[in-house]
């Protein structure tokens, strides 16, 4: 009785895993969608001018504005140079921001400082 589930996994499931969860893993996704209201999204494609005049740019401030210059991987880096000495914690990964304030829109990228899994324990006194 115990060998028939073994079995089908080794011959049924194994050898076509994907294939089989393909069906759910799409079920999976369309409802994520629509739960995250993600389905009402359109796509809109803009074409690259290539007749780009001090005029556009004039008139696009806020999209010029708004162009993601940092790279978050210096950062990251640093962060964890800098935290090196402090074995507690570790930073995975930093997250770009935008915060809408009086002049304007700033970028901000946000680096949450995590616990180390390893993390050495210090004696406990007595």
């Amino acid at each position: 009785m115990l060998a028939l589930p073994l079995l089908f996994e080794t011959f049924i499931v194994k050898p076509n895993e994907l294939s089989l969860e393909i069906p759910y893993l799409n079920h999976y996704i369309g409802f994520t969608r629509k739960a995250y209201k993600l389905d009402a999204i359109q796509e809109t494609a803009y074409p690259a001018l290539a007749d780009l005049t001090p005029e556009v740019i004039a008139r696009n401030q806020d999209t010029i504005q708004n162009i993601r210059l940092w790279d978050s991987r210096p950062l990251l880096q640093t962060y964890q140079q800098t935290q090196a000495i402090r074995l507690y914690y570790e930073f995975y990964n930093v997250n770009v921001d935008r915060y809408h304030l009086a002049d304007g829109f700033h970028q901000v990228m946000l680096a949450p400082r995590e616990l180390a899994p390893n993390c050495p324990r210090t004696p406990r006194p007595g």
